[in-house]
């Protein structure tokens, strides 16, 4: 190292980190799921690359390997240099590399001007910087946001056409191999999958900027961990487990923001902006409510099997978790119960 202080150790443990990876990298494919339907940039690699590129030029100026920065970097080069989505309108592809190249930059900076800052509010002050960049960019270019949301709603069309395609020549081809081929289980299972991603088109197109905001900082914690355990320099503090999961109080202004401009009728011309204000804060502290949950079951005995049981508990009954993770996560705002003392045996 160029400083001349003693390389800090790697982090360890690859097994979560790339369960975590392969969900965010293969769940958008249109061969898995019909999540594409939900996610502004369903190719998530466009988003991760750059990320972690510039984490590796925050270290190189800390002291970190200057051939691993330049390696990152032309990677990241070379993937915007190229259409995000090769099949979609050039529009949307000029919309996600500026997005990409906006909320990546706006890391690097921040992680420069104030490094001592841990990861969730480095990454919740470059998504906001980047946000407020993009609205000052489309200003300055004569554009409107709605501009960008038609967009965007193009895009999901645009999938969710492909995504029935696909569909039908799969019930095609069942149909070609024989009358056994096609189930009435799975041909009701298709047409499901080909209205939920209707459905979801139709929630997101308005929420695209709390969704980015949200894939963005998925994208940022795992280009964190990601590169402390490829490199021997270290950018701040580690990622903690889910149970200790927590972040300043305040940002429940954000929440409450939302649900005020939701419910009054005469602010409808803002519902979009407090539907992404609710959906944005509405996820972090669902997050919180979960790392609440962990922090539960920690304390407890058998808490591997605990653990089994919730996340079975959250696949098949995420209608009823996530209100219920969102209840939990704002109630820790006041009642604060990981930091109560633990009561003697």
């Amino acid at each position: 190292m160029e400083d001349g202080q003693a390389p800090a150790p790697r982090e360890r443990g690859w097994k979560g980190l790339l369960l975590a990876l392969a969900a965010f990298l293969l769940l958008p494919l249109p061969v898995l799921s019909a999540l594409r339907g939900l996610l502004p940039i369903s190719e998530t690699i466009a988003l991760l690359v750059p990320a972690l590129a510039v984490c590796f030029v925050v270290g190189w100026c800390m002291g970190g390997r200057v051939t691993l920065a330049i390696l990152w970097l032309g990677l990241a080069a070379w993937g915007l240099t190229r259409p995000i989505a090769p099949s979609a309108p050039a529009s949307y592809n000029d919309l996600a590399r500026c997005w990409t190249l906006l909320v990546a930059g706006a890391f690097g900076v921040i992680s420069l001007v104030s490094p001592t800052q841990r990861l969730f509010s480095r990454a919740l002050s470059a998504t906001g910087l980047a946000l407020i960049l993009a609205l000052v960019v489309m200003t300055v270019a004569g554009r409107r946001p709605e501009q960008a949301e038609r967009v965007f709603a193009e895009e999901f069309s645009r999938r969710g056409t492909a995504y029935t395609a696909a569909v039908q020549a799969q019930l095609q081809a069942a149909r070609t191999g024989g009358s056994e081929g096609v189930t009435p289980a799975l041909r009701e299972f298709f047409e499901q999958s080909v209205q939920q991603m209707s459905q979801m088109s139709r929630i997101a197109t308005p929420l695209y900027p709390a969704l980015l905001g949200l894939e963005s900082l998925a994208a940022f914690a795992l280009a964190w961990a990601l590169y402390h355990r490829l490199s021997r320099s270290r950018l701040g503090p580690p990622l903690g487990p889910l149970r200790e999961f927590r972040f300043n109080d305040q940002l429940i202004w954000g929440f409450v923001a939302g649900l005020v401009i939701v419910l009054l009728p005469n602010l409808a011309s803002l519902h979009a902006a407090g539907g992404n204000l609710l959906l944005f804060f509405g996820s972090l502290y669902a997050l919180r409510g979960f790392g609440v949950v962990a922090w539960l079951i920690s304390r407890v005995r058998g808490g591997r099997m605990a653990s089994t049981l919730a996340i079975l508990g959250v696949v098949l009954f995420w209608p009823l978790v996530m209100p219920s993770a969102l209840g939990l996560g704002l109630a820790d705002t006041w009642l604060d119960w990981r930091r109560r003392p633990r009561p003697a045996p």
